[in-house]
């Protein structure tokens, strides 16, 4: 044990009747720090600004997805466009549902979002690659 001359000795003892113990201290100090709230950082989730992102999300603003399709559900189908005029030729089921009422759903969200005007303002390249493409219909959303 650590023995203290009788000025150290005086001095502690005052130091310990002015603030106490070191978790008095402690108190003491918390109430007169300022606690900066941490900073929040959201997560910016940034929405796919190419045009076969809009033709998903226009074709999931339309489907009014049955109760019958479940988290385990997945429906992949391919859509072929006329271009430049974005109008729906063709919906052919890579995997449809066993579920007909499903399967009815999907063809009548692409239906009802199509034309797909925005195939116009494309290259006609791009026109091209978007003439034909799948898309895959899950509970989680279209992807």
């Amino acid at each position: 044990m650590l023995e203290l001359d009788e000025t150290a000795q005086a001095l502690l003892t005052d130091f310990s009747l002015t603030f106490g113990s070191r978790d008095a201290i402690e108190a003491w100090e918390a109430q007169w720090t300022v606690h900066e709230p941490a900073e929040v950082q959201e997560e910016v989730v940034e929405e796919d600004p190419s045009y076969a992102a809009q033709v998903r999300r226009m074709i999931e603003a339309e489907w009014d997805r049955p109760d019958s399709f479940d988290a385990d559900s997945e429906v992949s189908v391919q859509i072929r466009l006329a271009v430049p005029f974005g109008n729906v030729l063709a919906i052919n089921y890579l995997r449809p549902s066993d579920d007909e009422a499903i399967n009815d759903s999907i063809s009548d969200a692409i239906r009802s979002a199509s034309p797909f005007d925005g195939i116009r303002q494309l290259s006609l390249k791009e026109q091209q690659e978007l003439q034909q493409f799948n898309l895959h219909f899950r509970a989680e959303g279209i992807r």
